[in-house]
């Protein structure tokens, strides 16, 4: 029931089953059905942006599976290292996916189908976060070799952003362009809207407005589900194309609405990107821009501190 709900991008429902699980299978003591069902538990948690203590939870739970069943470290290690990486903690979070690549890597006949595609689309994620464009987009390629259906389109959609940041917007276009047409050829409607808001924010040649009303269908659809990450990054996406666009009160309110949703989730890279686009929207901006900038010093973000440095030299 608890993977059903999970299939159905509802959280909530998931986390509760995967409690009465965990007591089910302590009451007739059977160790691997409380692990599988507690780190399932800690999976939902960080997906409802309950994430400082799912940290603790994870680093808990790798305890034990380490004592009692080593072969499913991988798994855990990468949600585990997704959930380090939305809280900030890129380089905490390379540690966890490099370790879970190489166990992967060392018993090939142990692991499941095509696993390299979510593997190394994660590891590129996280060096996409830490701001090395090479490393990152060498590891969404290999991931791309093998992955498959979900994967696949979280992956392009992934690739797209380092193109974008690599200011190769024709290659960022098309590979956001794939993802959407992987997602929905495979009926994959988070993958979709993800892949829709990628677009939209490569994309420079479509209108503004469609690119605003792109990322407001996106908005729509995550509000009454619990994806506060994937919700306050297309809240920042939309504010950039509003500021690109000229709706500069816009911007900012949503930029401001953005960072706040950030700062109670522990979702440190999005908090200063919006601190970044809302130094943009109300010049001088110099305090929002300067804050923005230690934050990702703090973390470790690179190029997100290149960004709001150079608001900052501007004002």
């Amino acid at each position: 029931m608890a993977g059903a709900w999970f299939t159905l991008n509802e959280p909530r429902p998931a986390a509760r089953h995967c409690e009465r699980a965990a007591e089910l299978y302590e009451e007739i003591g059977w160790k691997t059905g409380v692990l599988v069902a507690l780190s399932n538990l800690v999976v939902a948690g960080g997906t409802l942006g309950v994430l400082h203590q799912g940290l603790d939870q994870y680093e808990r739970i790798v305890r034990l599976w380490e004592a009692h069943d080593p072969s499913r470290l991988p798994a855990l290690l990468e949600n585990f290292a997704i959930k380090l990486m939305w809280a900030g903690l890129a380089g905490k979070a390379l540690e966890r996916q490099q370790r879970a690549v190489r166990l992967r890597e060392e018993h090939p006949d142990r692991q499941p189908q095509g696993w390299r595609g979510r593997s190394y689309s994660i590891l590129g994620d996280i060096h996409l976060a830490l701001g090395d464009l090479g490393a990152a987009m060498e590891a969404f390629e290999r991931g791309l070799e093998q992955a498959e259906s979900g994967e696949l389109a979280a992956a392009l959609s992934s690739a797209a952003i380092v193109a974008h940041a690599r200011d190769d917007g024709d290659g960022a276009v098309e590979l956001a362009r794939r993802a959407v047409q992987v997602a929905a050829s495979g009926g994959m409607v988070r993958e979709y809207e993800e892949a829709r808001s990628t677009l939209a924010k490569v994309d420079a040649s479509m209108a503004i407005g469609e690119r605003i009303r792109v990322l407001r269908d996106v908005l729509d659809y995550y509000r009454d589900r619990t994806y506060p990450y994937i919700d306050v990054r297309a809240r920042v996406w939309l504010a950039e194309v509003l500021l690109e666009g000229g709706r500069t009160e816009e911007a900012a309110d949503l930029a401001r609405e953005a960072g706040d949703a950030a700062g109670r989730h522990g979702l440190r890279r999005l908090e200063g990107q919006a601190l970044t686009v809302l130094a943009r929207a109300c010049p001088p901006g110099r305090e929002h821009a300067r804050k923005a900038a230690e934050l990702h010093r703090a973390y470790g973000h690179r190029l997100d501190e290149a960004a709001a440095l150079a608001v900052l030299d501007r004002a």
